[in-house]
């Protein structure tokens, strides 16, 4: 936080900014997020698509290998093959197996916007922040991801005996205008396979 004062007075508005150190890239999942059917799905609005998957017309489903407009999932002026587009707030929330590891992935805000006159106007909107729950406690969060951000990088271990993780891409609190969410390279690394002693 910065600021100006002459004689013990403010003499500016008050500058804050907010760093965050990144992580090392975490390695490619053994088994992608979007080779696996989710136990429920909820997007914004109040529409039922069926009983474990809620969203609105506007905001549509997730999509696979997609934005959620069917767009090329891209993340600070690269595209990504692999991967799950959502319009947020939205949760994802998938089985966890026991012979997964670790949960690894990549978020942004999808970049599309900055193809319309260079995002004029409209990308200065979008602002998610991506959060992963295991068994319903807080395993680890984004800042606040903005337009052309460096990808958040996700690579958190999985408890023993954890069930459920949940993924979940929100707001950041200023509504949900243009606030297309990627979640790319996301899945689950496998546990080793322990190799048998050949001297026994």
């Amino acid at each position: 936080r910065a600021q100006a004062f002459y004689q013990d007075k403010p003499v500016s508005l008050e500058t804050v900014g907010y760093y965050a150190k990144l992580a090392e890239v975490p390695p490619q999942p053994d088994v992608h997020l979007g080779d696996t059917a989710p136990k429920r799905v909820v997007g914004p609005g109040h529409s039922y698509d069926d009983a474990h998957h809620r969203f609105s017309a506007n905001g549509g489903p997730p999509k696979k290998d997609q934005t959620v407009e069917g767009k090329p999932l891209r993340l600070a002026d690269k595209v990504f093959k692999r991967g799950i587009g959502v319009h947020a707030p939205n949760q994802l929330i998938y089985e966890i197996k026991p012979e997964y590891d670790r949960f690894v992935a990549l978020t942004g805000v999808d970049e599309y916007l900055l193809d319309t006159s260079h995002g004029t106007n409209l990308a200065r909107h979008p602002s998610v922040t991506f959060r992963v729950f295991i068994d319903g406690r807080l395993a680890a969060e984004s800042p606040v991801m903005r337009i052309s951000f460096e990808p958040w990088r996700f690579d958190v271990k999985i408890p023993k005996g954890a069930k459920l993780i949940s993924l979940c891409a929100t707001d950041a609190g200023n509504g949900s205008k243009q606030d297309l969410a990627n979640w790319v390279n996301v899945g689950f690394v496998r546990k080793p396979v322990k190799k048998k002693d050949a001297s026994k």
